[in-house]
């Protein structure tokens, strides 16, 4: 399996899906071929046979870094 990030999801209809190799080219995938609630910044390992996705998985979830509270 490859692993990818999640570089944005659009419209909710697809994912530009960012390679970890850097020989390899970004690309989309319909949302109905990833794991159910992928979002912007999740890794994913994705396994393809003949252009068509047989597996794929979320291996990180995306959690945005808290921000430091605010003092009044």
């Amino acid at each position: 399996m490859k692993k990818y990030t999640v570089d944005r999801v659009v419209e909710n209809v697809y994912a530009v899906l960012m390679p970890h190799d850097p020989a390899e080219k970004d690309f989309s995938l319909p949302l109905t071929e990833l794991p159910i609630q992928v979002k912007m910044g999740d890794e994913i390992e994705i396994e393809m046979a003949k252009g068509k996705v047989t597996a794929a998985r979320v291996v990180k979830r995306y959690r945005p870094a808290a921000g430091k509270p605010r003092r009044g």
